[in-house]
């Protein structure tokens, strides 16, 4: 007698088979793919310990956004909010606000500029300090992923008050969705102890060491790597001897502040030393410029504005942020005059905890992002000493007429006049005869 099949017979197999496979992945979606997606998560949220469970909050508080969200677009509210918050620092440049996000629980910091920073740009046009603080904004949120949130309109508060008035955040900002006025930034909180110069102050820190100024002198150069050229027509041939000129007049303005005769003499030997620099190497700083080094840099790559996250489940990250937001002629520079900036500082805190070991780790710094960079021609030694020079003393007279940091601000005065001293002793030819490459020995 035939045996008869069912026609369901083949799919309840075929079901059968689906649920052993099932039954059989199971553990391998609960053992692996679970916690990788979890740890893909973490990875988005990971400038702070506590971001997971935060981000979890948020998931949490999603029925209370959409519904906050839809109330506001109902009732067409036009005010701005109020917005608490716990702490607040104030200096001569900038105001930063410390909160908790009313609809995430995140906690947040909130930056305004109150005073343009450096000079004072209250004539500029409105336009063009929105298209600053955009171009500002897109840098930073591309160099310090996961931390800078969007930018809102804000009423600045009165002093002593716990409240500000703050509108809704503008996650992508562009020229078409802001209006000339006020903004804020808003970042996510990142925990202090990351902040490179505390990273460096402390003796016992991995990244005061040479592999330290390896992974910083690597990430800076991939940094710089990523920057768009710039049109040749948006490069001003003349910026690096209007800024010199500009740099020694604040610096004069500074030392005259101080009244100290024996730093007088030394800014006359400083600016004898640079003007003579300048001169010298006037050929180099225009060959950078036609090969396209000069982009669109970071402008401020001090310790004080990079964060290094600790190295435990997941690599250490560093974070750039801060960058320049208000004058193009101080980022659109040299990727040599950026990372200037953030070798003289190196030098000025490790040096101030005591130890010896501050030029050797700022030299082997310079070497490792000339290697990363390929920048092994005669040409960058010269460059880098100039740099370097002028970075200090930009930091010394923006510590003694912006930041009232008097003994900062001599700090990186003596700092220039050691540099402005080994620019001097440097004996480079202005028009090398071959732009061979060879082994780089910087001597800062």
């Amino acid at each position: 007698m035939p045996v008869i099949r069912s026609a369901n017979h083949p799919r309840k197999d075929t079901i059968n088979k689906l649920t052993a496979i099932m039954q059989y992945l199971q553990p391998f979606f609960h053992g692996f793919l679970l916690p990788l997606f979890f740890l893909l998560i973490f990875q988005v949220y990971r400038t702070n310990l506590m971001s997971f469970i935060k981000f979890l909050q948020i998931i949490v508080r999603i029925p209370l956004i959409i519904d906050r969200l839809v109330i506001r677009r109902i009732w067409k509210k036009t005010e701005l909010p109020s917005y608490h918050f716990k702490e607040a620092i104030t200096s001569t440049t900038t105001q930063i606000f410390f909160g908790h996000s009313k609809l995430t629980g995140i906690d947040i910091c909130m930056k305004v500029w109150p005073k343009r920073k450096i000079e004072d740009c209250s004539s500029e046009d409105p336009t063009n300090q929105l298209k600053n603080l955009i171009e500002g904004f897109m840098f930073n949120q591309r160099f310090a992923p996961g931390v800078y949130l969007g930018v809102a309109p804000i009423t600045t508060p009165d002093e002593g008050a716990q409240e500000i008035l703050r509108g809704d955040l503008i996650f992508k900002p562009n020229i078409n969705n802001l209006k000339p006025g006020k903004y804020v930034i808003v970042m996510r909180n990142i925990q202090k102890k990351w902040r490179l110069d505390h990273r460096l102050s402390s003796k016992r820190d991995n990244l005061r060491t040479r592999k330290g100024m390896e992974f910083l002198a690597r990430k800076v150069a991939r940094m710089h790597k990523q920057l768009e050229l710039l049109p040749q027509g948006e490069i001003r041939s003349d910026i690096v001897a209007s800024k010199l000129s500009f740099n020694i007049m604040r610096l004069g303005q500074a030392i005259h502040l101080l009244a100290d005769a024996d730093m007088e003499e030394k800014y006359a030997y400083i600016c004898k030393v640079m003007n003579a620099a300048y001169d010298n190497y006037a050929t180099f700083f225009d060959q950078r410029s036609r090969e396209g080094h000069v982009k669109r840099c970071h402008g401020d790559l001090k310790t004080t504005n990079l964060w290094v996250s600790p190295w435990k489940i997941l690599p250490r990250k560093l974070f750039a942020l801060d960058c320049i937001d208000f004058n193009p002629d101080f980022c659109l520079i040299d990727t040599l005059s950026d990372v200037a900036m953030l070798a003289q500082d190196i030098q000025q805190v490790i040096s101030t905890s005591g130890e010896n070991d501050a030029e050797d780790l700022v030299m082997h710094f310079l070497e490792a992002y000339c290697e990363e960079m390929q920048e092994d021609d005669v040409r960058v030694l010269p460059l880098l000493r100039y740099y370097m020079t002028e970075k200090a003393i930009v930091c010394s007279y923006v510590s003694i007429l912006l930041d009232g940091s008097l003994e900062l601000g001599k700090r990186y005065f003596f700092i220039a006049y050691l540099l402005a001293q080994r620019l001097e002793q440097l004996h480079v030819p202005a028009t090398p005869t071959s732009p061979a490459k060879h082994e780089l020995a910087i001597r800062i």
